[in-house]
């Protein structure tokens, strides 16, 4: 009850749209800025004038909504909104330059007419090709299904135009403000000499940070490489803490356990990177106390839990992880491999914050339930149960044979019942 169609329109669910907050310099995650739940109507709506149709709302403000809702509590902050081609819109670029904030999104649409400096109003690509040229460097592509993975060489371009309100289309944020233009700077990254059978990384990035110099933009480029980490995240509360398998009567009541699961999911991602990029962190110093020593009465180590390391690899042992030196590091499921990220060095600035933004789709299917949920209250256990299945994707459901399990999950799960009893 109160769920809405997906994408599929034969499954319901929620949209969950999410601004996470990220350190420009250090690239640590810092939180959530800002978090959007909502659902959509079931039905097609009836066709309209098209000056009525500008009053009507569209799921497509929820990115003003969200970037409106993204505030600093300390001064002299600045953000950064990085976004994907979800975020290539006039009313997204309009509540960012009524802000004050800088952005980074990337275009989805490079047939959009804009004003370039020369005041002749033409086509982006059209534009990109009288771009000035800054420079060329190499960049990192990870493998997927269709290429493997390598170096690309790149050239850099970067240019300045103004975007022009469209004739059709405007909101009602954009006609209630007057915003007719907003002027903004594009950088363009384009592959030389892509090999067979790859396809030619191309980009286009609008941007308020400055584009003069080479090095500012590969800076904006350094800005959009943190975009993923948001999908890291969603990722978390999909694969890792398994939000779709929450099952519920009421949307509220799902939409209140979703609350308490982001959260979870924020701090797993900080815990994980901590555990990756310095593992011999003292665990004292962002685990309470009180988490290691539950963890080291489950897990019954011989030794204590000193290191961030060792906490996480420990944590993960509560969903199956084996923790053999061949494993690799724990992730959202059993084994997740490292990518590969090129060291980047920033000038000294002020504090800069960016915030990535993305929207993903929860899909609530009729699954079984999770051990955890069969246990509403908090209890150390519980809760040490859960961040565990959040971090190797565990596979203990209810009802389950033991003798199904992997061994190390089987010797787990009774472990953590005699706790629990």
């Amino acid at each position: 009850e109160g769920l809405g169609p997906l994408t599929a329109t034969h499954r319901r669910g929620f949209f969950l749209h999410s601004a996470l907050v990220m350190d420009a310099e250090s690239h640590q995650v810092m939180g959530l800025g800002m978090q959007e739940l909502w659902a959509r109507a079931a039905g097609k709506q009836k066709r309209v004038h098209r000056v009525k149709g500008r009053k009507r709302k569209t799921e497509h403000e929820v990115w003003g909504r969200v970037i409106d809702g993204v505030t600093s509590i300390a001064a002299n902050v600045e953000f950064i909104h990085v976004c994907d081609r979800g975020a290539d819109n006039f009313d997204v670029f309009a509540h960012l330059h009524l802000k004050g904030d800088s952005w980074v999104i990337r275009a989805a649409q490079l047939k959009r007419k804009l004003r370039a400096a020369d005041g002749v109003v033409r086509k982006l690509d059209e534009i990109l090709l009288d771009a000035t040229l800054q420079g060329s460097d190499r960049i990192w592509v990870n493998a997927n299904k269709k290429q493997a993975a390598r170096w690309a060489q790149v050239e850099v371009r970067s240019t300045s135009v103004t975007m022009v309100r469209p004739r059709e289309g405007a909101t009602a944020y954009v006609m209630d403000n007057n915003i007719r233009e907003v002027p903004t700077n594009v950088v363009e990254v384009r592959e030389l000499n892509a090999p067979k059978g790859s396809a030619a990384l191309h980009g286009v990035l609008y941007t308020k940070e400055p584009v003069a110099w080479f090095e500012d933009c590969w800076r904006v480029i350094e800005h959009y490489e943190q975009r993923p980490m948001v999908e890291e995240y969603h990722k978390g509360l999909k694969t890792g803490l398994q939000v779709e398998g929450r099952q519920y009567e009421t949307a509220s009541r799902l939409s209140a356990v979703i609350g308490v699961i982001c959260v979870q999911a924020v701090r797993l991602l900080q815990l994980r990177d901590v555990a990756r990029q310095a593992p011999e962190t003292a665990a004292k110093k962002l685990v309470p106390t009180e988490w290691i020593e539950v963890l080291g009465k489950i897990t019954r180590r011989p030794r204590a839990i000193n290191t961030m390391g060792e906490f996480m690899r420990a944590l993960a042992g509560l969903g199956g992880f084996p923790g053999r030196k061949s494993d690799g590091q724990p992730g959202w499921q059993t084994r997740l491999a490292n990518h590969l990220a090129r060291p980047r060095n920033f000038d000294p600035r002020p504090p800069r914050i960016s915030c990535c933004t993305q929207e993903m789709w929860v899909k609530m299917s009729p699954a079984g339930r999770t051990y955890f949920n069969n246990h509403p209250r908090l209890h150390p256990f519980r809760t040490m149960r859960s961040l565990a299945s959040g971090v190797a994707n565990s596979r203990l459901i209810v009802g389950r044979p033991i003798h199904r399990m992997p061994r190390a999950s089987r010797i787990t799960y009774q472990r953590f019942s005699k706790a629990v009893t």
